[in-house]
This record gives structure tokens, C-alpha cells and sequence, in this order.
């Protein structure tokens, strides 16, 4: 699998900030950093809750979860 310009970043993502719409369904990865296995599409919340590590907004920011 080919990594997205946006994974390979040097640094680490940010944490969620507390003010991110729960409601917001994005991209669930396996590992930090938004590197690994695409898990699924789903909201921060529930992302971290099935294994996930990070989470990419629809804007294409990733998020450390």
C-alpha cells in the first residue's frame, strides 16, 4: 500500500482537539500518525473505540486518537 503524502510528515499529529463534531465521519487508521491499515469510515469516538489509533478529518487533517 502506498502511503499518502500527508502520512509520511515528519512529527506527529495532533491530538483531536475537544471541539471536533462528533457527528463527523472520517477515516479510521490502525496506526498512529494516520500510517497502517485503513480500519473504516468512521467518527473520532468510535474510531478509538474499534482499535484505532488515528483518525483523518475530511479536511485531510490527521489526528492522534
Amino acid at each position: 500500500m502506498t502511503q499518502e503524502p500527508e502520512e509520511m510528515s515528519a512529527g506527529d499529529c495532533p491530538p483531536l482537539p475537544d471541539d471536533y463534531d462528533p457527528q463527523v465521519a472520517g477515516e479510521c487508521w490502525s496506526g498512529r500518525n494516520c500510517t497502517g491499515k485503513k480500519l473504516n469510515n468512521k467518527d473520532a469516538h468510535n474510531c478509538k473505540n474499534s482499535g484505532g489509533k488515528s483518525w483523518r478529518s475530511p479536511d485531510g487533517t490527521c489526528h492522534n486518537l
